[in-house]
């Protein structure tokens, strides 16, 4: 998960140079679709939000990797991967592994 994280904030040829994250994520084209019926409560954060969100990710996977605090570092994991797994609203970034991190 960490290697997510970093692979959501380094531009890339697949995004043209921009990073994931602007493309699919904070971009300011981006317009929110929440496809899943009973989370409409749940935020869609700023630009500055998403990154430290990612920087949330990044960290709590280097935790569970070195096993610190493992328990909560893991909760903390699901809990942010969740979210950007709910709320990538273009469905294109989406791939069917994520699904299989997210579980």
């Amino acid at each position: 998960m960490f290697l997510e994280a970093v692979s959501l904030v380094r531009p890339s040829a697949m995004t043209m140079g921009h990073t994931p994250l602007e493309n699919y994520y904070a971009g300011p084209g981006i317009r929110f679709n929440f496809p899943f019926e009973g989370f409409e409560w749940l935020p869609f954060l700023s630009v500055q939000g998403f990154r430290v969100m990612v920087g949330i990710l990044g960290f709590a996977g280097l935790m569970v990797a070195f096993g610190v605090f493992y328990r909560i570092s893991a909760a903390i994991l699901f809990l942010t991967w969740g979210y950007f797994f709910s709320v990538e609203s273009t469905r294109t970034y989406w791939q069917s592994y994520y699904y299989l991190e997210m579980l």
